[in-house]
């Protein structure tokens, strides 16, 4: 087996690098949206940094070459893309270490928003928005921003709190440099065609239709 690695390794090189290109791209092109879109949001920075590991295929190669007995003992590949991960700053603090939870939560929300927006550029569709439990830890500001931010799509979220999503804040209009937010109660307003259920017990019940 050890006799063929060299085979493997100069294909996961090949692949690996073009991957990691790709993977530049996209991160120019995510930064850009999640960067509004948290700023919108918060009033913060964010900042995205993905900083492959290898620049060269031939480092690549070295390194996997290098590394082969261990990653026999180890039953897996130690090295390349796979392994990498991009960082998260706001404010130009690391958020896995320094974010609040609500720092942390609300950049995620960002980057998933970001990602929704790039799938419909690339499909034309719409894609569905899965949001679990997601307004707990966001202040009034950030829950607003997600509540006016899902319009048009297909959305389901959860809670424990139905008063979270059950209020929303809309665009009501525009003067010069400002823009004016009404708190809207309303439940019509943020449903449309929605409904809202209820589980308990494992069962999902539906309390009412909206919109119908």
């Amino acid at each position: 087996m050890t006799d063929t690695m060299f085979v493997w390794n100069e294909k996961l090189a090949d692949y690996g690098m073009e991957l990691v290109q790709y993977r530049i791209a996209f991160m120019e092109r995510l930064t850009k949206l999640a960067q509004k879109a948290h700023f919108e949001a918060s009033g913060e920075k964010l900042e995205l940094f993905y900083r492959p590991r290898f620049a060269q295929k031939e480092d690549f190669l070295k390194k996997l070459e290098n590394s082969l007995e261990r990653e026999i003992e180890q039953g897996y590949t130690l090295y390349g893309p796979h392994r990498e991960d991009f960082e998260i700053f706001i404010n130009e603090k690391e958020a896995r270490l320094f974010g609040s939870q609500g720092q942390q939560r609300s950049s995620a929300l960002s980057l998933k928003l970001s990602e929704s927006e790039i799938i419909k550029e690339i499909t034309g569709d719409e894609p569905v928005i899965l949001l679990d439990d997601v307004m707990s830890e966001l202040d009034l500001t950030r829950q607003d921003y997600i509540l006016n931010n899902i319009s048009g799509r297909q959305v389901f979220i959860t809670c424990c709190d139905p008063n979270t999503v059950l209020r929303r804040t809309y665009l009501a209009g525009k003067i010069p440099d400002k823009q004016v937010f009404i708190t809207c109660t309303e439940i019509d307003a943020l449903l449309g065609q929605g409904r809202v259920f209820t589980v308990q017990d494992g069962q999902a019940e539906p309390e009412q239709s909206y919109g119908k």
